[in-house]
């Protein structure tokens, strides 16, 4: 029964930037009926018996309540897997009927543990050699570890406690179990806790929106390098995004952007964009990359390799810029001595005249960038004016 909230859940409120507000709902969900209103589903219980009457825990109107036993400890458990979006643990304890002082030789104990499998605690504790983050005994004293937060006075009666506990410090991927725990000390029975709203927040969370470059194709051979980009995609709660590329099995790069050289054939390369709390999202592109032989309808060779070097890179632009400031000046004189060739080969647009236009694609080329629907219609990456129709069957 959930006395703080009767849903069940609370709002986080996130600011992004002037006038826009994102709510972000944060449910408690990782244990099972924490609210006990299915009685104890899902929890278990076990004693460790003293002289006489065993300890008990009985599910009563909403809550779960611990009767002590005759110098007995009763347990009351269950187990959860800890992940990055559970910050913190919390429960109500109430001891309105108190813990028992007509026998003061031992104290009666409330206690609670976050502990792994092999009872190894997770948590700071509240004294050197416990396990326990939280101590309630005899005599109105309260402890607590440093990551727990107790507040006294809960609407629930003038003995209620709010328990806050830090799970950051807990490893994601833990499998812990949570022990609340009542120890009678002496020979009497009268320790009634009572226990509530026991909750694991669970922050709720969109994955991310990948967008991808879409897919790319050269028939005419391949451009060194290709850029594909991720940097359009988002998170719809506005936090970072990290980025994994990949292609046949081989890391590619962790930027947004990243720049390849495909080898002849289909390659599809991959993207993985997570968010901060781990949710994941997948982009996929393909490029397809001709050899530049049969069934290619471009100009022949490596489009842009002006220089024969076998690739296209930075000095291919200096030497397009070279190449058109000398026609620009009246193609005095020899031509410049990088061409490769004829002053064909700098003539990136096929319309016979070198100049900015072909600095501009010589540009492109080197970074990858594909060309304009305007000048490629079909974007294989050939401008339209280059396509060399296929030859008519004799």
């Amino acid at each position: 029964m959930n006395i703080l909230n009767p849903n069940g859940w609370f709002r986080k409120l996130v600011v992004f930037g002037a006038g826009f507000f994102a709510p972000v709902v944060v449910f408690a969900t990782p244990i099972q009926n924490g609210s006990f209103d299915a009685a104890l589903t899902g929890w278990s219980v076990d004693n460790h018996d003293g002289k006489s009457s065993p300890g008990t825990v009985v599910a009563d109107q909403g809550q779960a309540v611990f009767g002590e036993g005759d110098s007995a400890q009763v347990n009351l458990r269950q187990t959860f897997v800890k992940t990055k979006k559970n910050p913190t643990l919390s429960f109500e304890v109430y001891l309105d009927t108190g813990l028992n002082t007509s026998a003061t030789l031992i104290p009666d104990v409330f206690e609670a543990h976050l502990v792994l499998e092999n009872g190894a605690t997770v948590l700071s504790a509240w004294k050197e050699g416990a396990t326990a983050f939280v101590h309630f005994e005899e005599g109105d004293k309260v402890h607590s570890g440093a990551t727990t937060t107790i507040t006294q006075g809960l609407p629930g009666g003038t003995d209620g406690f709010l328990v806050q506990v830090d799970l950051t410090t807990v490893p994601n991927g833990a499998e812990v179990t949570l022990v609340l725990s009542l120890l009678g000390g002496d020979t009497d029975t009268g320790s009634v806790v009572r226990i509530d709203n026991v909750e694991v927040e669970q922050i709720q969370n969109l994955p991310p929106i990948v967008v991808v470059t879409k897919d790319l194709a050269f028939p005419c051979g391949s451009v060194s390098p290709v850029v594909l980009t991720a940097e359009n995609s988002s998170d719809p709660e506005g936090g970072p995004l990290t980025y994994l590329w990949e292609a046949n099995g081989q890391l590619i790069g962790t930027e947004a952007a990243v720049q390849v050289i495909p080898p002849v054939g289909e390659t599809i390369y991959s993207v993985t964009v997570a968010d901060q709390w781990d949710d994941i999202a997948t982009g996929q592109v393909m490029v397809t990359m001709g050899s530049g032989d049969v069934g290619c309808q471009c100009t022949e060779g490596l489009l842009g390799d002006i220089n024969a070097s076998g690739k296209v890179d930075v000095v291919d632009v200096q030497c397009s810029i070279n190449t058109a400031l000398w026609v620009l000046s009246g193609s005095q004189g020899p031509l410049p001595g990088c061409l490769a060739g004829t002053l064909d080969i700098a003539d990136l647009d096929c319309n016979g005249i070198v100049n900015v236009v072909d600095v501009n694609f010589e540009i492109f080329i080197t970074l990858g960038i594909p060309l304009s629907t305007t000048l490629d219609t079909d974007e294989d990456g050939c401008p339209d004016t280059c396509v060399v129709p296929p030859a008519r069957p004799e």
